[in-house]
């Protein structure tokens, strides 16, 4: 078994070697707003790197005869990752990935000897693809998707596939094969589904096309129901079919503008709220909520400045009041706490998270839990303890209806927003002039909440219900 942590500047070396710029796997801005919330691994970059561990195993030139892959969860950056190989019957593999212990993704392989077939395209040299330029993925709706056909251009870097799996890949495999392979996740992520798009599976059989010198491929199902693609392919070596998803588009709130008309107006002239976390999902429709009802806001964000400053200009627009500033509550937050100090809040609303979808049915991960309290509790309270400071005894700290759910596979969060409300208990009791407002909210549309399938989401207006709550039980600042 092998064990290997893909980082962030695997995920980078592989786009510059695939061509595949997809955001979900190299943005990690972009991709904390996308289904899962940060920058997952290219399956493909995970197969290449299974068959160059097999490759050490063979040890001679093979062709590839028939090849299975399902990616049947993401591979995610900064955990260990496991690979182990298991030789079923000569000339056949199996190829396992996991993370936690569970199962990622499987590869089935059968193969053969090269000297056994023609080798052509074996070791044919390919263009390196330096001309191909392209960064930005097609968007391509699933109105469209059926009648999307093509060719791209192949072409292999093998001193870049030297340097991510060594020698090793290219001898046993050949150029050809690993060129043709590769070409799949640039179809995939950057053409057809394109930016939306989560590649499932790959069936690939050897062929003999040797008088193309592109990948060629077809659309030939979409199911509107799973906005899933089937896409047939043609190259030297293969005929493949591939199965990808259109997943969701990001989700945008509601404009400064729609909510001024959607929302009874708040009466909040007087209130300093500092919202952390509000630059997107439900803390930027509580910033501008609050802004709309005259409210002085300051916002916070970690990563994401662009849609901070997007939410500030939408305020502001408007004739609101709204400022922004950068606060990772994880890392070193002295500075912002200072600059929340300055600002002596009426009212804090705290959203800071980080995603919560990412526990397993049948195990728990002690170090998610910790990762989800040291959000919820652990810079809850650093801030609570520094704002007492300067008088400021409101604050907004949401838990979930999950709770009485208990979805199988959140079991982290959900443990977590359960300590959370027994703190705020503990804190309130020991604390008697504090307000700790801490409802438990439904399922609420935002990039943490989208689905492949449908769900039953409440739109994210839905907050002001709570805030208004919240406001009715507020107690005037010491």
């Amino acid at each position: 078994m092998a064990v290997k942590r893909f980082s962030l500047d695997d995920q980078s070396a592989f786009a510059d070697l695939s061509h595949d710029y997809n955001p979900i796997h190299v943005d990690p801005v972009i991709a904390r707003r996308l289904i899962y919330g940060q920058p997952v691994v290219h399956g493909v970059n995970a197969l290449l790197w299974a068959l160059s561990l097999l490759a050490k195993q063979l040890a001679r030139p093979t062709l590839i005869s028939d090849l299975s892959c399902s990616f049947i969860k993401p591979i995610v950056l900064e955990i260990d990752t496991a690979a182990d190989i298991t030789l079923t019957a000569p000339g056949k593999a199996e190829l396992r990935i996991r993370q936690y212990g569970n199962l990622i993704a499987r590869f089935k392989l059968e193969y053969l000897d090269a000297g056994v077939l023609s080798q052509a395209g074996f070791s044919t040299p390919w263009p390196s693809g330096a001309s191909i330029l392209q960064r930005n993925p097609e968007d391509v709706s699933g109105e469209s998707m059926a009648t999307r056909a093509g060719s791209l251009e192949l072409f292999l870097n093998c001193a870049e596939v030297d340097c991510i799996y060594g020698p090793d890949l290219l001898t046993v495999f050949g150029q050809g094969q690993i060129a043709e392979i590769i070409a799949l996740t640039r179809l995939v992520g950057m053409h057809v589904p394109g930016l939306n798009s989560l590649f499932t599976e790959i069936k690939l059989k050897r062929s003999s096309w040797v008088e193309l010198r592109v990948l060629q491929y077809r659309v030939t199902d979409f199911d509107s129901r799973f906005q899933q693609a089937t896409i047939a392919c043609r190259s030297p070596s293969f005929e493949s079919t591939l199965k990808a998803f259109l997943r969701p588009r990001l989700i945008r709130q509601a404009g400064y503008a729609d909510i001024q008309a959607k929302t009874a107006r708040l009466d909040v002239g007087s209130h300093r709220a500092l919202v952390i976390g509000g630059s997107r999902g439900i803390g930027e429709v509580t910033a501008k909520v609050l802004a709309a009802g005259g409210a002085d806001v300051l916002i916070t964000y970690s990563k994401g400045r662009e849609d901070a400053e997007a939410v500030v200009e939408d305020v502001r627009s408007h004739g609101g009041k709204a400022r922004a500033i950068q606060c990772d509550v994880l890392g070193s937050i002295d500075a912002a706490l200072s600059d929340f100090a300055a600002f002596k809040p009426t009212h804090v609303y705290f959203f800071a998270t980080p995603y919560i979808f990412n526990g397993q049915k049948d195990t728990f991960s002690y170090t998610k839990l910790q990762s989800f309290l040291g959000f919820y509790i652990q810079a809850f309270d650093k801030i609570v303890q520094a704002l007492l400071a300067v008088g400021t005894i409101n604050f907004f700290h949401p838990s979930t209806v999950a709770i009485e759910e208990m979805p199988a596979a959140m079991g982290e969060y959900t443990v977590a927003k359960a300590a959370v409300e027994a703190y705020c208990q503990w804190l309130s009791r020991n604390r008697p002039q504090l307000n700790i407002y801490v409802p438990r909210l439904p399922r609420i549309a935002t990039d943490q909440t989208v689905s492949i399938l449908s769900v039953d989401n409440n739109d994210s207006i839905i907050i002001t219900e709570y805030i208004s709550t919240f406001l009715a039980e507020s107690k005037t600042n010491v």
